[in-house]
């Protein structure tokens, strides 16, 4: 072996430990700067609020600040593709929601893959989806509504947090296994749509409970069905779409946490591991329950395998409502 080989060897096995020594310190002392918890949402919504909630125990915990960023736009892909894209150290993490797993079936170009540029590390929470209609259209419950619509085709007019969205799919999904037609409005959220329900312009509205359920309450909207696999909590009067025929669909507003492809393991595992704990916290579970959320936890695997039932379940919606394929806005 020749002096210049043996040098090269040396060099690269030099190069090879110090790399394993890097991992190996930032694994053992993460964290040691400032996290950054992106969100593909504005300021106030109830995703940035879990956000925030979450980044405040964390920062207690870890005694490092951590922040949340607002990233808004294009239905969170701005987000999830700057996380995408980001150093895989543990510092740059997604408040992951269920328009990860709905993108995918709705945008033909989306600028990153959804599963193999994220290492998923803690599933946080789910809250449910909720139809209301107007009171004075007296319609009470689901059989109601579909009696309704069989009798006026389109006249109940509904809306959501635009085209494609998980209200949307959900909505178009009970049309087509109950055979009506009901009018999609599409909005750019669900409040703008629940404040033309509200001044009469509109028939029904779809979004989670926690944004319906104090003008419920107040007998301001009709609930009519709620989207989970059991009853809500918070409304528990209110019948789900699968205890009146509509098994399969079922299907909320979810939220957790994912990073870049690529992070340390023991990193993912000491994030999933204190994210668990705070969500055993009696104030945190207040707060979350107080929104209507159904506490997750969970491994990452279990992210990995809800996740991956989310997206079968959307591509399949979208394929039985004929949703055609949308670009990403640029």
């Amino acid at each position: 072996m020749t002096r210049t080989t043996l040098f090269k060897l040396a060099l690269s096995l030099c190069m090879a430990a110090g790399v394993t020594a890097a991992t190996a310190q930032t694994s053992n002392s993460y964290p040691n700067q400032p996290v950054k918890i992106l969100v593909g949402f504005g300021p106030g919504a109830s995703t940035d609020t879990v956000a925030r909630e979450i980044a405040k125990r964390l920062t207690d915990k870890w005694n490092v600040s951590v922040v949340v960023e607002n990233r808004s736009g294009a239905n969170s892909i701005i987000a999830t593709n700057m996380v995408a894209r980001a150093k895989p150290d543990g510092y740059t993490l997604l408040l992951t929601n269920s328009s990860n797993a709905t993108n995918p079936a709705i945008y033909s170009d989306l600028p990153y893959d959804p599963v193999n540029d994220f290492d998923n590390v803690a599933l946080i929470a789910v809250v449910y989806n909720l139809l209301s209609a107007s009171p004075d259209l007296n319609i009470k419950n689901v059989r109601e509504l579909i009696s309704y619509a069989k009798a006026n085709p389109g006249k109940f007019t509904y809306g959501s947090a635009g085209i494609g969205s998980a209200q949307h799919l959900l909505v178009e999904l009970l049309g087509s296994a109950a055979g009506i037609e009901l009018a999609h409005i599409p909005y750019r959220g669900g409040s703008a749509a629940m404040i033309d329900v509200l001044g009469g312009r509109l028939s029904g509205v779809i979004t989670a409970i926690s944004t319906q359920q104090g003008h419920v309450k107040e007998g301001k909207l009709q609930p009519l069905f709620v989207t989970g696999a059991q009853r809500s909590e918070m409304l528990p009067e209110v019948e789900t779409l699968a205890e009146n025929g509509f098994k399969d669909i079922v299907s909320g507003y979810w939220l957790g946490l994912t990073g870049p492809r690529g992070m340390p393991k023991d990193i993912v595992e000491k994030i999933n591991k204190d994210v668990n704990e705070i969500l055993k916290m009696p104030e945190v579970i207040t707060m979350l329950k107080g929104q209507a959320m159904v506490i997750l936890g969970g491994s990452p695997k279990d992210m990995d395998d809800y996740f991956a039932k989310e997206m079968a379940f959307w591509r399949k919606a979208a394929k039985v409502v004929h949703l055609e394929p949308l670009k990403v806005e640029k």
